[in-house]
């Protein structure tokens, strides 16, 4: 029964004993259980507060203990950031490892090594026949000293006679004359300043005097730039400075002053997209060819373009390259086509190829082929590249450390299949590459569910994960490389001179580099130097005329200096 209720009894039989002092006392009880229940409402009030701010506390500590951990987290990324940025900017580039570096990757897998060798077998050890024997001080200095270059034979000789004195020639113990008994030889490669000409062209003119048959004029030369004070020989020197060497046409400008030559780099400027507009149809011609390999690499890079026909540009335009190799044959050709680095640019560049397109991981080559017969294969330099910058920040990393190991035994293969034929290399790649690649490939897998997804070793796993089918395909293909080093040799120089000249003005400025470059690394490809092609180009113009030019014998070959001797055209300065 409740407090409330025993009070109405007490209530009820105090009015009916008319007792005025239990009514008395049945109020004071009343209003001392109001007060009672106010103080316990007051206190459960209280308690309820308390145990709402505990929990919010326990959610707030929660919350910031797990901000804390992202935020080390984040800082760890950015540090690891930091590590890389230091070393790519200040540290060596190469990707090679050094000896003692090698050592140190193998100390993590030590225990797997020795489990699947001999006993007595060291897997640091090269198989090479190690000597116990000092090597004697001879041998120390023949093995320190570099080698000597050799001056090309064809070079013209300045001979220098030194003697030594008439009063040395006498013995001084008996007084009889010294007999000559030899000559010591050697020889130093000196210069001489440019040495410039001008050459003279003096075309007769005839007449009638009857006046009624007009003159007659000996026709002028065909010339790549008519009426230009420039040279042919002078040209390709201008061009080959620029895009072979990367030395801008305003430094070019001031190493002709020290000759006396005053030539401007806008005259320079017209000449090279003279040259361009000329030899386009040998561009295209280039490209053409390279379609029908059945192995291209695509590659693109940034280029600043600062207006398009006149109308100031915005944003960052690209520069495309593809790369081939078919019979020793080799043919680079680069493209500007809108500035965009979108699938259209891209599709452009590869325009009816129908093989096999080694590219890096860039999202716009899927979209381009998505629609063609082409297979992507990926680029295992960017995979080893990845895990090449944890290194850079962390250099005894074992996970990056063991990935370095098994691509680095994956290239070694690769030497080993270099030369041979394709059947050879693809034994090769199938009896020794494809398990170390099925190990890189599981390695991967597991170490994806452990590594930290932002981090440098996280972005290097998810990367190459993302890539392992088309990382695959050059197992199955002899004819596929490894990476895609061929792309990126051949547009390496463009990037050097980039730095040098930093932007181009126009747009069409941009397509004359393309068609340049285009013809100038297709000849250092096949081993043909750049400024000789040219001047061999100039003169097959000269010589054959604008519209009888036989393009596909020019197009850059090994054997095209045969070419030029069976149809009588001097090869560059020989």
């Amino acid at each position: 029964m409740e407090a409330r209720d025993l009070l109405q009894i007490i209530r009820t039989h105090g009015a009916s004993a008319h007792d005025s002092s239990v009514l008395d006392a049945a109020d004071q009880l009343e209003t001392a259980l109001a007060s009672q229940n106010r103080d316990l409402t007051t206190v459960h009030t209280l308690l309820s507060r308390e145990q709402q701010e505990h929990i919010l506390t326990r959610k707030l500590l929660a919350q910031t203990r797990e901000e804390m951990a992202q935020a080390r987290e984040e800082m760890a990324v950015l540090e690891e950031k930091l590590r890389i940025e230091l070393a790519r900017r200040y540290g060596k580039s190469s990707e090679k490892w050094k000896p003692t570096e090698l050592e140190t990757a193998h100390l993590f897998t030590e225990a797997e090594m020795l489990m699947v060798q001999p006993q007595s077998e060291n897997p640091l050890e090269e198989d090479v026949p190690q000597s116990t024997s000092k090597p004697s001080q001879n041998q120390k200095k023949t093995a320190s000293r570099g080698k000597r270059e050799r001056l090309p034979d064809d070079l013209e000789r300045e001979t220098t006679i030194l003697d030594i004195a008439e009063d040395q020639k006498i013995c001084s113990e008996c007084g009889r004359e010294k007999q000559l008994i030899g000559k010591e030889v050697s020889e130093q490669l000196e210069m001489k300043p440019i040495e410039f000409y001008v050459k003279r062209i003096v075309r007769k003119t005839y007449a009638c005097s009857c006046g009624n048959c007009g003159v007659e004029a000996a026709a002028a030369p065909a010339a790549v730039y008519p009426k230009s004070i420039m040279g042919d020989t002078v040209i390709a020197q201008v061009v080959a400075s620029k895009y072979c060497d990367g030395l801008p046409f305003y430094r070019q400008e001031r190493v002709l002053q020290r000759s006396g030559i005053s030539i401007s780099q806008q005259t320079m400027a017209r000449a090279a997209s003279r040259t361009a507009d000329v030899f386009a149809p040998l561009v295209d011609l280039i490209g053409s060819e390279l379609q029908r390999y059945p192995v291209v690499c695509a590659d693109e890079t940034r280029l600043r373009v600062l207006k398009d026909n006149g109308i100031k540009k915005d944003g960052t335009s690209y520069m495309w390259v593809a790369a081939g190799e078919r019979a020793g044959h080799r043919l680079v050709r680069f493209l500007y086509e809108d500035g965009s680095r979108g699938a259209n640019a891209a599709r452009q560049l590869i325009g009816n190829f129908s093989g096999t397109l080694m590219c890096d991981g860039y999202g716009t080559y899927p979209a381009a082929v998505s629609d063609l017969p082409i297979t992507l294969a990926a680029c295992f330099a960017h995979v080893r590249r990845k895990f090449n910058d944890v290194l850079k920040g962390d250099r005894r990393n074992p996970q990056a450390q063991e990935a370095m190991k098994m691509i680095r035994e994956l290239y070694a293969i690769e030497k080993d299949a270099s030369g041979l034929d394709s059947e050879q290399i693809l034994s090769i790649r199938q009896n020794r590459a494809k398990p170390v690649f099925d190990s890189f490939r599981l390695w991967l897998y597991e170490e994806g569910k452990r590594i930290p997804p932002k981090s440098a070793l996280g972005r290097a796993v998810s990367y190459s994960v993302n890539l392992i089918d088309r990382l695959e395909i050059y197992l199955y293909n002899p004819s596929v490389p490894i990476d895609n080093n061929r792309a990126e040799n051949a547009i390496r120089p463009f990037v050097v001179g980039r730095k040098a000249w930093l932007f181009n003005t126009e747009s069409h400025g941009a397509k004359t580099s393309a068609a340049l470059y285009t013809l100038i690394e297709s000849a250092k490809a096949n081993h043909l130097e750049p400024m000789h092609y040219l001047l061999f180009l100039f003169r097959c113009y000269q010589h054959f005329g604008e519209h009888a030019m036989p393009w596909q014998n020019l197009i850059p070959a090994p054997n095209l200096r045969e070419y030029a001797s069976e149809i009588g055209i001097k090869w560059g300065f020989d």
